[in-house]
């Protein structure tokens, strides 16, 4: 269900917005879930995620750092998880 204006179909940007970000979360959250890294790491991983979805809800938060901080997060996650796989073979 998408936000809309009282004068028709219009949906709102900030709506919008709300939902890619709730998506991304959630993508990354299960990307997290699945990633098979050594367990330290992944716990330095799920509290820079956590930090990431608790200043979202800070007024004034900017959607623009938080995507950012989540695109740097699945970076490192990705890094990790090829430091593993270079370590099994």
């Amino acid at each position: 269900m998408t936000a809309r204006d009282p004068a028709g179909d219009r949906r709102e940007p900030e709506a919008t917005a709300d939902a890619v970000m709730a998506a991304r979360l959630r993508d990354v959250h299960r990307m997290l879930a699945e990633i098979d890294i050594d367990p330290d790491a992944r716990i330095r991983l799920h509290l820079r995620f956590m930090a990431i979805c608790a200043s979202l809800k800070i007024p004034g938060a900017s959607a623009d750092r938080c995507a950012r901080r989540l695109d740097r997060l699945v970076g490192d996650a990705a890094s990790e998880n090829r430091r593993r796989v270079g370590r099994d073979q």
